[in-house]
């Protein structure tokens, strides 16, 4: 039993390593450094983004393999435990991290792909439209988010609320 403990704190570990190295490169990209880096913030958003791809890459590969081995364990003692006490939405919940698990590990070599370097010069107007030299504030942050996310071509949203008060009484 220490044996499957043990795998599953490291297996934790390489989770929140994983976290980590994912947002410093969301924040390298987000929010890119303006000036020289002084201080602690400006010094964590001046690494380029591209220098955490491979960090990742490995960090996903490690955790995956991790969290496959223990799942074995899982499979075999703690999800029948569940499944007689009827706690069919926790078994629901570890299938759907399964599922999502497997969609990470095959969207691996895309992410690669688009984060490789050098940048390739054919996504250099999507990398241009997210990494923005000026302050970002709402707007730009919603014209990022579009570049990313297309929104459909039938969607309803407004894009800046409607505003008006009512009194009942």
């Amino acid at each position: 039993m220490i044996f499957w403990t043990t795998l599953l704190i490291v297996h934790g570990l390489l989770a929140v390593a994983l976290l980590g190295a994912i947002t410093h490169q969301a924040v390298s990209v987000w929010c890119p450094p303006r000036a020289a880096a002084g201080s602690f913030v400006a010094r964590f958003r001046a690494v380029p983004s591209t220098s955490y791809v491979w960090a990742i890459i490995v960090l996903y590969a490690l955790t995956f393999v991790m969290g496959a081995w223990i799942y074995t364990q899982y499979r075999f003692t703690a999800r029948l435990a569940l499944e007689q006490l009827r706690f069919f939405k926790t078994v629901g919940v570890f299938e759907m991290k399964e599922h999502l698990a497997t969609i990470g590990l095959i969207l691996l070599p895309a992410y690669w792909a688009f984060w490789r370097r050098p940048l390739s010069a054919e996504y250099a107007g999507a990398r241009k439209q997210v990494i923005q030299s000026t302050p970002a504030g709402r707007r730009s942050s919603r014209i990022r988010a579009e570049v990313i996310i297309p929104r459909s071509p039938t969607s309803t949203r407004r894009l800046i609320a409607k505003r008006s008060l009512s009194f009942s009484i």
